[in-house]
């Protein structure tokens, strides 16, 4: 026998608090200044919603994306990394980090992100091109380890098609996710 009345319980769980509404308001904020190319002030929103909502799951995916795909491949690491601690079951979030390694170079690290998005997601096509795209990568630096032989500036790797969000491909940074799926369209996880 429980301690609450089950109708207290059943209002308990599926009631939406304050802090949901919050959280979806400054997701959508940020979204809309993402989509305007307002940077920063998205980064500020993201912000924002993690220190008045720090339990909520999606600000952490949001900030983590704005910063790769402002190829701030460093600070995108740190989010990723502290998104995944509040979404561990989540394999676009390790899909993001393997991203942000492969810009670090860190071609091994993005590797190991990509194999546990994998076990999270075995049918993930998105893990399984980025998968691929760095065994290449890894081979052709075990080929040439000074990597006199690199790509041209400013192109897109094979790895930015794969497309962790499951978007079609899109390179347009307008569109606030680093892999173009609409910010309306992201799973919900809080």
């Amino acid at each position: 026998m429980t301690k609450y009345p089950i109708s207290l319980l059943m209002v308990l769980t599926a009631a939406p608090t304050f802090a949901d509404a919050g959280v979806e308001a400054a997701i959508k904020q940020g979204n809309e200044l993402w989509k305007e190319r307002k940077f920063a002030e998205a980064e500020a929103m993201f912000k924002q919603a993690i220190a008045e909502h720090p339990d909520a799951k999606r600000p952490y995916d949001r900030l983590a994306g704005l910063y790769l795909i402002q190829n701030e491949a460093g600070k995108a690491k740190m989010a990723y990394q502290d998104a995944i601690t509040h979404d561990p079951e989540n394999p676009r979030l390790f899909l993001g980090l393997a991203l942000a390694y492969m810009h670090l170079k860190r071609f091994g690290e993005a590797e190991a992100m990509t194999q546990r998005a994998l076990e999270l997601d075995p049918n993930s096509p998105a893990a399984k091109k980025i998968s691929g795209y760095l065994e290449e990568k890894m081979q052709q630096t075990e080929a040439d380890p000074h990597n006199s032989g690199s790509a041209a500036a400013g192109g897109l790797s094979k790895a930015h098609t794969a497309n962790p969000h499951g978007a079609a491909d899109k390179t347009d940074a307008s569109v606030p996710n680093p892999h173009a799926a609409q910010p309306g369209n992201a799973a919900k996880t809080d």
